[in-house]
């Protein structure tokens, strides 16, 4: 720690070194089927009592959204009637340095999506930096990132943490919420609560409709779930008819699904890329409602 004297002002000014959540943990974490290590950030409530054991909200984008999710947790946990006290673990992925965020934008590609949307990868991988997006980089490996998640990382945080394994919340945006989605409908007791933010529906010619109503037939959609999308979204990105399809996905699943309890909401002058924040809180305040 270094310390100096702003004269102009008066101060005297601390370097702290970098700004960091408060209770918060991070790991790295490297699984023997993946070239890159994940980075897995934790917030546990400030004050648990002994042998209490709480609910986890797995986030995916952690290196996006878990300071978002785990601040607006926090919060929700004051007020009256709002969430528990609950361990926040964001899932994302131990990259630094100036190639970070395209990084991270091209492996969302690879563990969020099932199958290639190949119109939509060769739109956007141009764009990529070559040294983060090879040729070698697979595509659509969404079922081998749920086993990661499944049989890896969950046992790990239980390790660690007093979590209880009966109530369990996954969160994702855009591509998270295409994952978050078909998690529901194959494998719908791994998570007891979902929340989808502006999903992706819209990729590899909504693929996803499909594997919706294999699972709506066999009966085994069941939790609660929040999708919510931004209004301004349908315009801004019209062939993906990103409002259209959460209002169709709706429809459908009050229609086959008796044991879910479904809400949604479309945000008023809201973007995709402004969403998230709003569609955090009112999500988990849904999936979390008595």
């Amino acid at each position: 720690m270094t310390a100096t004297t702003d004269r102009d002002h008066g101060l005297r000014v601390e370097d702290m070194g970098p700004a960091s959540l408060s209770n918060t943990h991070r790991l790295r974490v490297t699984a023997p089927d993946y070239p890159q290590a994940f980075q897995i950030d934790v917030s546990a409530p400030a004050m648990m009592q002994p042998g209490q054991r709480l609910p986890v909200i797995y986030v995916l984008d952690g290196n996006w959204s878990f300071p978002l999710v785990a601040q607006i947790a926090r919060a929700l946990t004051l007020g009256p009637g709002g969430l528990p006290p609950a361990i926040i673990v964001g899932i994302g992925y131990a990259i630094s340095g100036p190639m970070a965020f395209g990084a991270t934008a091209a492996l969302r590609y690879r563990d969020l999506a099932v199958g290639v949307d190949d119109a939509h990868i060769a739109e956007v991988k141009p764009r990529m930096p070559a040294a983060v997006w090879s040729d070698e980089m697979p595509v659509g490996q969404g079922h081998r990132f749920m086993r990661f998640i499944q049989n890896r990382l969950k046992p790990l945080i239980a390790s660690r943490f007093d979590v209880d394994e009966s109530d369990q919340t996954l969160i994702g945006v855009s591509l998270g919420g295409l994952f978050v989605l078909r998690t529901l409908f194959e494998e719908p007791t791994a998570f007891q609560r979902y929340v989808a933010v502006s999903p992706a529906i819209w990729w590899n010619d909504c693929a996803l409709l499909d594997t919706e109503s294999e699972a709506s037939a066999a009966g085994r959609i069941a939790g609660r779930l929040f999708m919510g999308v931004g209004s301004d979204e349908q315009a801004q990105a019209p062939p993906a008819r990103m409002v259209m399809n959460l209002v169709e996905m709706a429809a459908r699943l009050r229609a086959n699904c008796s044991d879910l309890k479904l809400s949604t909401y479309v945000f008023p002058e809201e973007g995709h890329m402004s969403v998230p924040p709003a569609g955090i809180s009112r999500g988990l305040r849904a999936v979390f409602a008595p």
